[in-house]
């Protein structure tokens, strides 16, 4: 009877020894997959838009997603001889002077925030990884971001 009881516990213990591992822990963690919003958060720069790529100027906007619900961003376009409301002159571009603003990411993708002229701004993303954003806005263009790290 003590030779089965033996048996028995030395079994168990091989069993239960034998069936864990290390990395049993470490992979459930390991395939989950970012989220669009925890993707979003960080500071996106003007890459190219729909007129190819961003210029000097326009290499300097940027939409900075500060959190799931906080949006702070700054169109900077070229000067091309003309007044801008809403902008300052430096140098030879033109600097929105936008505040931070809440903003809405939906289930389709579309973020959604409101501007200083009245009315809301959609942008879609397109796609989206972790150095690489790529947006179009309701009138079609493209425009390609890249995220400061």
């Amino acid at each position: 009877m003590k030779t089965i009881l033996k048996t028995i516990a030395i079994a168990l213990v091989v069993i239960t020894w034998s069936s864990c591992s290390k990395d049993d822990d470490n992979n459930a963690f390991q395939n989950v997959e970012p989220t669009t919003q925890q993707l979003l958060i960080g500071k996106w720069y003007y890459s190219v838009t729909s007129d190819g790529e961003a210029s000097t100027c326009e290499a300097q906007s940027y939409y900075d997603f500060i959190d799931a619900q906080t949006l702070e961003y700054q169109h900077v376009i070229d000067d091309f001889g003309l007044a801008i409301s809403g902008f300052d002159l430096v140098g030879d571009c033109w600097f929105s002077n936008y505040p931070q603003v809440d903003y809405t990411l939906n289930e389709d993708n579309d973020i959604q925030f409101p501007v200083d002229y009245g009315g809301t701004a959609t942008l879609k993303i397109v796609s989206i990884s972790e150095t690489k954003l790529v947006l179009t806005t309701l009138g079609d263009f493209i425009y390609i971001l890249t995220k400061d790290l």
